[in-house]
């Protein structure tokens, strides 16, 4: 979840999410939006609510969301120069993260790593090494590292890496999201989706990188039938990409990357033919990121569904 940006909108487009503000018929979406919460650290910061990324502070240090998570929540902020910092927010609106300078070398090879990682992968991946030679058991390292040569396609080193994390933190639901990411671009159905249901249990059900992998694994199968699968099989893959993709929709709230799964999720109710339904998820779109780049194109899909009804 720490990469959820850089690597699930590469399989979202890797790996992604959205939540809806109001319930569609009964799916189990929340019926009530909690209130905004203001971050105030210091500014470019990134911001984490429940390990999901949700942006950067601004000029002043802020950064207001609209659309949090359920609380409780728990803050976490990283700035260049800075030490990264957690605070346990509950259901304060407000909340102080106060970040201190660092000379930590690992932890500043770790930052140029990140910067580097929007520019040249493979730079970014030498970097993470230089920030785990110099803290071992760096476990954020490690997984950015393996995220990184998932997107020059070099899963061996990948696992390699994952394998290393395991061994210092053996629960981390990240770990195994990963691995079921790697399974399933390698095809590997099976694998792919006991990695992302064992993600799910590690993080006691809340592992929204996870839940839209096992989504998007299950919708996968149902847009590409093998000669065994009746076409009762397929719908039911069809239901359960639905049901996984909405969990993880409700679990990530506003965050960035909601965009992708609101736009895939969809998709998916319009080739199951549930016009109305993605009528309203493309609406509630529209209200929680209107002036996002993708909502010309979302608009698009609203007026080209309601000429088909």
């Amino acid at each position: 979840m720490r990469a959820f940006v850089a690597s699930v909108c590469v399989g979202l487009a890797a790996f992604a999410a959205f939540a809806l503000a109001a319930p569609i018929s009964a799916q189990g979406l929340r019926a009530k939006d909690p209130q905004p919460i203001v971050i105030r650290t210091e500014p470019g910061a990134k911001i984490w609510l429940n390990n999901i990324y949700f942006g950067t502070a601004g000029e002043k240090g802020e950064l207001t969301i609209k659309l949090p998570p359920k609380p409780p929540l728990e803050v976490r902020a990283r700035a260049a120069g800075f030490a990264p910092a957690v605070v346990k927010a509950g259901a304060a609106r407000t909340v102080n993260v106060v970040l201190k300078p660092t000379e930590d070398a690992a932890e500043l090879a770790f930052q140029d790593a990140e910067r580097q990682s929007l520019i040249d992968r493979r730079e970014a991946i030498k970097l993470y090494e230089k920030a785990i030679e110099l803290r071992p058991a760096f476990t954020e390292a490690h997984l950015l590292r393996a995220r990184m040569l998932i997107e020059i396609i070099d899963p061996f080193e990948a696992e390699l890496s994952l394998n290393a994390a395991r061994k210092l933190e053996p629960s981390n639901p990240e770990i195994s999201a990963i691995s079921g990411r790697i399974y399933r671009e390698e095809g590997d159905f099976a694998k792919a989706e006991a990695a992302f249901k064992r993600s799910i249990s590690e993080g006691k059900g809340f592992q929204p990188e996870a839940l839209t992998g096992l989504g998007m694994l299950y919708a996968d199968r149902g847009e590409t039938p093998r000669e065994e699968d009746s076409l009762a099989a397929t719908l039911e893959f069809y239901t359960l990409a639905e049901k996984n993709l909405r969990m993880a929709a409700e679990q990530l709230a506003g965050a960035p990357d909601a965009k992708v799964v609101l736009q895939y999720l969809g998709r998916l109710l319009e080739r199951q033919g549930k016009a109305a339904e993605a009528i309203a998820l493309y609406r509630k779109f529209l209200q929680i990121f209107p002036d996002s780049v993708e909502a010309t194109a979302v608009r698009s899909f609203i007026e080209q569904l309601e000429r088909q009804q």
